[in-house]
């Protein structure tokens, strides 16, 4: 899990690097998420109390910008003994953010037990690939999985194995 918090910095922001804070996900952090529009459909899902402590295992970190602004929440959920899925909210305004979350990200998964984690990201949703691409996930679906998501779209299952 998250064992301790610290900062990276963005190296892309124009004002000379944006400071981003990793703390250990709480639920509330999903309130103050502001969705890309390609994972809007889940912005109803963030008021759930049911939806939050599903995703708070220990196994999540949230990215906190100066301003206290949340810029993204992310982590793992075990899908049994050697895989988990990832899972990452970005907010609208994290783009700015996202050399600084890759890195926190990439932090956190080089510590975690599993063999495989695996996530799924829509098909059209450039800046979702890039950034597994970035934290060294391969793309194993080029076609996609047609219907996959929750949204109806098809998705394409990027996976990180050791």
């Amino acid at each position: 899990g998250v064992s301790c918090v610290y900062s990276c910095y963005n190296a892309t922001s124009h004002n000379g690097g944006q400071r981003l804070i990793i703390v250990p996900f709480i639920p509330s952090h999903l309130t103050e998420l502001v969705l890309h529009e390609y994972v809007d459909f889940v912005q109803s899902n963030l008021s759930d109390p049911a939806y939050g402590a599903a995703l708070d295992n220990g196994m999540s970190w949230t990215a906190i910008n100066d301003n206290g602004d949340v810029m993204c929440c992310s982590g793992l959920v075990p899908v049994g003994l050697h895989r988990a899925e990832a899972w990452a909210l970005m907010s609208k305004q994290g783009g700015r953010s996202l050399i600084g979350v890759v890195r926190a990200i990439g932090r956190e998964l080089a510590n975690n037990k599993f063999k495989r984690v695996q996530a799924g990201v829509r098909v059209d949703f450039v800046q979702g690939a890039k950034m597994m691409e970035l934290l060294g996930f391969v793309n194993e679906t080029p076609n996609g999985m047609k219907n996959y998501g929750d949204d109806g779209y098809d998705y394409y299952l990027y996976a990180r194995c050791l």
